[in-house]
This record gives C-alpha cells, structure tokens and sequence, in this order.
C-alpha cells in the first residue's frame, strides 16, 4: 500500500487499500474539529463522501504532525476520475477558505507511506 502515496493512478481507485499498526479518529464528521491519530499508516483511506451541489463551497484548516514517513490530504472529484486538489502535504498548519466546487461526488482521503502521524482537521460547507 505504500506506493499509493506516490502513484496518483492508485489514489482513484474506488476501494480503499491501507494497512496501519494503530488508527484512532475516523471517519470525518463535517463542521467537527476532528483528531486522528495513525501509526505506521501506509496506503490511501477514504475519510469523507459527499454529494457537491453547483456552486457548493468548502473551507479546510488543520493542523498535522508527522513524526515519519510521508502523509497528504487529497481531495478527489470521483465523477471525473482526478485529482481536485492536494488539500496538504506533510507536517503544517493552514487553511484553505471557500473553495469553490462543481456538481458531483468528491471523497477526502487520507493517504500515507509509512507514516507515524497526529492531527486535527476541519471541514466545513456553504452551499
């Protein structure tokens, strides 16, 4: 599973594919503050589904602390088969603020490579 972090191909496929030692706080709930934690996370994990109305907009913050290894949030348009956006990579604190979407299906997926990691992440909408 820890190619995936390094093979965009992989990271769209449906299913998800990841082994880790320990994981605590999964799945994403919207307007939430949400920590996870993972331990030797390696693979792509899907965190959040949902349903994009035309003009729908999403706002992301967090705060993520990579011990070791290699870790992204990506956000993927399922219905185009892509990459919509890398929403971080690595060890950081940001926040992406009215991110604008088309219709469609999106997931937000965790993905890894080895990775030793905590941290909080936040996702809200305004349609």
């Amino acid at each position: 599973p820890g190619r995936i972090y390094y093979n965009n191909h992989f990271l769209l496929n449906k299913d998800d594919n990841y082994q880790c030692s320990a994981t605590n706080g999964m799945p994403i709930i919207l307007n939430c503050e949400n920590e996870f934690s993972f331990g030797h996370f390696s693979g792509m994990r899907t965190a959040y589904v949902f349903q994009a109305s035309t003009g729908m907009q999403l706002s992301f913050s967090w705060d993520i602390n990579v011990r070791s290894g290699n870790f992204k949030i990506v956000l993927i348009d399922l219905e185009n088969s892509k990459i919509e956006t890398v929403i971080c990579d690595g060890t950081g604190s940001n926040s992406i603020d009215n991110y604008k979407l088309s219709a469609g299906e999106y997931s937000i997926r965790f993905v890894g490579d080895r990775a030793n990691i905590n941290g909080k992440f936040y996702i809200s909408q305004d349609k």
